[in-house]
């Protein structure tokens, strides 16, 4: 069942409980619905296929900075001799918070030289939203993305050391 229709059904139920008088029931289940709404997560992978593997860790790395920034959480991370990475994580499902995640690999190596798959994610994600909003999810996307490089440096980079040194985080 979609989110949406439990909203719809749990929100039929809240007015009527309401008209019914039964005011702590509309409040525990609408507080319910909002916590649900709120905790909803995105499964998402960022993944790359770099040349060099210092390039690579940072790449993954800014996954992995995006995807506690945007309120997500990282279930893990690999780094592998042949220069390819992968992040996968849990992070909140609207495309803004999935677009962040995505932008935020190719901006912290600095290219988006061998961030294809992540481009491709993009657009599929892009392709769901409006064409009315799509450049207003973008444009915040990458200013967020930008927000993230700048302010979390010391975090990509230790992320990526410990990436290189580990091979997995």
């Amino acid at each position: 069942m979609s989110r949406a229709v439990v909203v719809v059904v749990v929100g039929i139920v809240v007015v009527s409980a309401v008209q019914n008088g039964q005011f702590g029931a509309a409040l525990v289940l609408g507080a319910g619905m909002l916590w649900w709404a709120r905790r909803a997560r995105r499964a998402v992978t960022g993944h790359t296929h770099v040349g060099p593997v210092s390039l690579s860790a940072r790449h993954e790395a800014g996954h992995m900075a995006a995807a506690r920034y945007v309120g997500g959480e990282v279930s893990s991370a690999r780094l592998y001799r042949d220069g390819s990475g992968l992040v996968q994580a849990r992070v909140p499902d609207n495309p803004r918070a999935v677009v962040t995640f995505l932008l935020a690999g190719a901006a912290a190596a600095g290219t988006d030289r061998g961030a294809e798959f992540d481009q491709a994610a993009i657009q599929e994600v892009l392709d769901r939203v409006p064409a009315a909003e799509r450049g207003r999810v973008l444009r915040k996307a990458r200013a967020d993305t930008d927000r993230i490089v700048s302010a979390g440096a010391e975090e990509i980079a230790r992320n990526a050391a410990l990436l290189q040194e580990r091979g997995r985080f």
